[in-house]
């Protein structure tokens, strides 16, 4: 879960800099409420992730339809701790914009890394397997 919850938090913290730079400016003060308030959200994503973990025992579909469901609530929470924390305009649509495409690729990548990291580990699960059996 440690790892799960460092991968959101890098990626929150890599890509919203992006974000910042472009829609708040490069020399901008930021308050040690975003902090915690990504921490707040990838600990909140880390925790509701977690039924996820195990779903190697439902179909396609169903995983799926759980992962619309995580990338909605993960959305939902961050334009929810954005709005309260003041991390956009509303008024502004292209800051609006800006958060969506934040929140798209930080889930992208977070998944991707953690595709990648997974297949690594079967990987090498399954060559000490193989090992095994030629011993």
């Amino acid at each position: 879960m440690l790892d799960v919850f460092a991968r959101i938090a890098t990626c929150i913290f890599i890509f919203s800099s992006i974000y910042i730079t472009i829609f708040w400016g490069p020399h901008t003060d930021i308050g040690i409420s975003y902090v915690w308030g990504v921490l707040f959200i990838a600990l909140v994503c880390t925790l509701t992730r977690i039924p996820l973990l195990f779903t190697d025992t439902f179909s396609k579909t169903k995983i799926i339809v759980s992962n619309i469901v995580y990338f909605v609530f993960v959305n939902v929470l961050v334009i929810a701790v954005g709005y309260y924390l003041q991390w956009f305009d509303p008024s502004q649509r292209k800051m609006i914009a800006g958060i969506e495409i934040t929140i798209f690729v930080v889930y992208l990548m977070v998944m991707v890394v953690s595709y990648l990291l997974d297949l690594q580990t079967a990987d090498k699960m399954n060559k000490k397997l193989q090992n095994r059996k030629e011993e």
